[in-house]
């Protein structure tokens, strides 16, 4: 006989329990299983119907879920206090919610989240797993971090202080500030081209639109227009064909196709070809340049609006 214990829908029977004990922090999910609820123990003879269960059965202590790959359809939330690992075989969920300062772990397989929301100072990070988000809210001090795969079909909506942290390939559409809210970090950066044999253009970056952030992109191709008052940009082995708004800029090894180019602070051009771009800074803030860029400024005609505040700092191409 199995002692009664409380479940997500109540007392759990006793005397029809699984015939293979349960791990004590992994739990089998499965939305398909046949078990009834009241003997669900996440064994793999009687796994979970739902995530939410397995989570609600096991709080205060780490739970790894293997979810088997079919359609979550469930609002999952994550509770402080319960660090959840998700092993997943390509599974999709419907939503899945951090509570404040509570932390999810992506540790394999491949997963697709139809909303995906983060409470204030929460954490979720992709150690091992490709992640599909649809419409994302990050809030402030919260986290996302992903390490090999990420790939953003929604818009993303930032917090005061939040993170965006992307060290794999990346797909991202449109990334903005909550209202009000300003000094986040968005870092993008894929591996580069020469160290990979990766196109550059293989990730992706769209309109982004905040204030005050701290932003890099490393590897990409960025459609923008990108607008970070006050903020600061790095680009490197991107190709730029959009708008470009912030204080400070740095390019290197990037080509921008064309678009104008509005900076307040100080900008740094290193082997970079700058092609047909409008560019407006400030005038208390030199435009530098290495040779090979201000060359290629020469070449393709581009304007600047204030050429007095032109600089050649160094030339670091033969």
């Amino acid at each position: 006989m199995f002692p009664l214990r409380k479940g997500p829908s109540g007392p759990k029977a006793s005397g029809s329990g699984a015939a293979i004990a349960p791990f004590s922090f992994e739990k089998f999910v499965d939305p398909a299983t046949l078990i009834p609820l009241a003997d669900q123990d996440g064994s793999v003879s009687a796994p979970y119907s739902t995530m939410q269960g397995a989570i609600d059965d096991n709080l205060g202590v780490p739970i790894t879920l293997a979810l088997v790959g079919t359609l979550y359809p469930e609002d999952v939330v994550v509770p402080v206090g319960t660090p959840v690992f998700i092993n997943s075989n390509f599974s999709v969920v419907q939503s899945l919610t951090l509570d404040a300062g509570a932390v999810c772990f992506l540790t394999a397989g491949i997963l697709q989240i139809g909303v995906l929301t983060l409470g204030v100072g929460a954490n979720f990070i992709s150690v091992g797993s490709v992640v599909v988000l649809g419409a994302t809210t990050i809030g402030a001090g919260a986290s996302f971090q992903s390490f090999v795969v990420a790939s953003l079909n929604g818009p993303a909506v930032m917090g005061t202080a939040s993170q965006i942290i992307s060290l794999g390939g990346f797909t991202f559409g449109s990334i903005s500030d909550a209202p009000g809210a300003s000094g986040s970090a968005l870092v993008l950066a894929g591996p580069s081209s020469a160290e990979s044999g990766i196109a550059v253009n293989s990730n992706t970056v769209g309109t982004i639109t905040m204030s005050m952030a701290q932003i890099k992109i490393v590897g990409a191709e960025v459609t923008g227009p990108i607008v970070d008052t006050g903020g600061k940009i790095a680009f490197e082995e991107v190709r730029v064909s959009g708008d470009v708004t912030c204080d400070e800029l740095y390019l290197r090894d990037t080509s921008v196709l064309s678009g104008d180019y509005t900076t307040t602070g100080r900008v740094q051009v290193l082997s970079s070809n700058t092609a047909a771009a409008n560019w407006n800074n400030a005038l208390a803030f030199p435009l530098e340049l290495d040779a090979f860029s201000n060359y290629w400024i020469k070449i393709n005609g581009t304007v600047l609006t204030n050429p007095g505040a032109k600089v050649i700092t160094s030339d670091v191409v033969p």
